[in-house]
């Protein structure tokens, strides 16, 4: 009788892990929590001093981030024919026109660079205060979009302090008539 001899099976030989795809993925996580890390401990914006049309701006932005009406009145001109009786009326007009006012809150991922300052040709000693907006919209781990646009909030002088006494955003057209905002 001839024997047949058998080899073992050919089941795969189990590979230990390999080390630099480890180091590659705890890499990828170091560099995920350094970036959580970094981000958390931004320092949040702060106002400005109230010295230069560009800070005027910030602060009037800022305190509509923060949903201060009180301290957002303040930078707009007392001179407007339908100044804000009350913090309560500019806070029912970004409510009303939210679209005018949309970006504003902090959860909406939008940040804001002015981009230059030019006076108009007035009298009146007017400065254009142009801002950028950058708009962040989620969309998952890779699905996300920005969208940039630009905007102006106009700033004059009253009384030796800077004012905003008009504006294309961020600004309600109806503080500039008689009538005011009804």
């Amino acid at each position: 009788m001839i024997e047949k001899h058998t080899t073992p099976s050919s089941a795969p030989v189990p590979r230990s892990p390999d080390r630099f795809l480890i180091g590659i993925v705890a890499g990828a996580i170091l560099l995920v929590v350094a970036a959580l890390v970094m981000i958390a401990m931004q320092p949040a914006p702060d106002y400005l001093p109230d010295t230069t049309p560009e800070n005027i701006v910030k602060n009037y932005l800022l305190a509509l981030q923060r949903s201060d009406y009180a301290r957002a009145r303040e930078y707009l001109s007392p001179s407007l024919k339908g100044y804000p009786a009350s913090a309560s009326d500019i806070a029912d007009m970004a409510t009303r026109n939210n679209y005018a006012y949309y970006g504003l809150s902090g959860a909406s991922g939008a940040t804001f660079t002015v981009s230059s300052a030019e006076p108009l040709n007035n009298s009146a000693g007017t400065v254009r205060v142009r801002v950028r907006v950058r708009q962040f919209n989620g969309g998952g781990l890779f699905g996300g979009s920005e969208h940039s646009s630009e905007s102006y909030l106009d700033v004059t002088k009253v009384n030796e302090t800077w004012k905003i006494a008009n504006g294309d955003r961020w600004f309600a057209y109806c503080w500039t008539q008689t009538s005011g905002c009804r």
